[in-house]
């Protein structure tokens, strides 16, 4: 008789590793429509629980992205100054306030109540400025990380239906690539529909040129009061009544300091609201189109 040896070390591990992974990997059954081989090698494949293990893990590698790639693109935006500051170069939020203040109360012929508007509209503009320049460089992140996380996903579902076409893509059981083909599909599909519905690219562009309005109307209106002369303010710069400049009327009463208080009043209320919602058209659209085939299937 001969003595067993015992099992090495590596042999050790490899029982203990399958043991562990079995409700991970399970072996795989012969094609029958294959002719077995004389030296036949042991074939795996993931079990239903691995393949739900390998979404997630594949899911959760996807939101990391998405995240890194979002904070990268706000980083750049406060690195590069993604839309300029109100505050002159130099000078802080407290000097700035000072400064739009000292020229309000050199204004010889306005009231005190006339002042106090006039401060109080420097104010919302510089607040309204700088909220649309955090909603502009949001939405231009959040893009850029859902086309980063959409390409990605794409790339993922060629190299993976490139690998099937191998053993047959209508009739492939490989199951590592059905579930890499699932996800890669939803990732591609849902950044995709979010991007349309979301209207990101569009907010982005209408979040930056309300900001540019803002900050054109804000620099006019200092202008004004430090010229104390009563200009054309457009909040865009492409609209424009050619009033030469020697020609602009002073503020020499207070009755001018108040038409110059109402322009400022209706730029403001003549721009469009933030974006900040669904594209309810494309909902519309999705809608009616399930709507219309329910009702085609329906009458069948």
């Amino acid at each position: 008789m001969t003595a067993h040896s015992p099992p090495s070390s590596s042999e050790s591990w490899i029982v203990l590793s399958r043991s562990r992974l079995a409700w991970l990997i399970e072996s795989a059954p012969n094609d029958g429509g294959q002719p077995t081989p004389a030296i036949q090698t042991p074939s795996y494949r993931l079990t239903r629980a691995g393949q739900i293990t390998l979404g997630l893990s594949m899911s959760l590698l996807v939101l990391i992205l998405y995240g890194q790639i979002f904070d990268r693109n706000q980083q750049l935006s406060k690195s590069f100054q993604f839309c300029r500051s109100l505050q002159s170069i130099g000078l802080t939020e407290r000097e700035s306030s000072q400064q739009s203040q000292s020229l309000i109360n050199n204004l010889a012929y306005a009231t005190e109540s006339q002042k106090l508007r006039l401060q109080e509209q420097v104010k919302i503009i510089r607040f309204e400025s700088s909220r649309l320049c955090r909603l502009a460089s949001f939405f231009r992140s959040e893009e850029a990380a859902l086309m980063t996380v959409a390409t990605t996903a794409l790339c993922l579902l060629s190299l993976t239906i490139a690998v099937g076409l191998g053993n047959g893509l209508p009739i492939n059981s490989n199951r590592t690539l059905q579930t890499l083909q699932v996800t890669a599909m939803f990732f591609l599909v849902a950044p995709m529909v979010f991007l349309q519905l979301g209207e990101q690219s569009r907010n982005s562009n209408n979040c930056l040129q309300l900001y540019l309005a803002h900050r054109n109307l804000h620099q006019q209106l200092l202008s004004a009061v430090a010229n104390q002369d009563q200009p054309f303010l457009s909040a865009f710069p492409n609209q424009t009544n050619g009033t030469p400049m020697r020609d602009l009327p002073q503020l020499t009463t207070s009755a001018r300091v108040a038409q110059l208080i109402r322009n400022v009043d209706n730029e403001l209320q003549s721009m469009p609201p933030v974006p900040l919602q669904l594209n309810d058209k494309a909902v519309s659209q999705v809608y009616a189109w399930l709507s219309n085939n329910w009702k085609g299937t329906a009458s069948k």
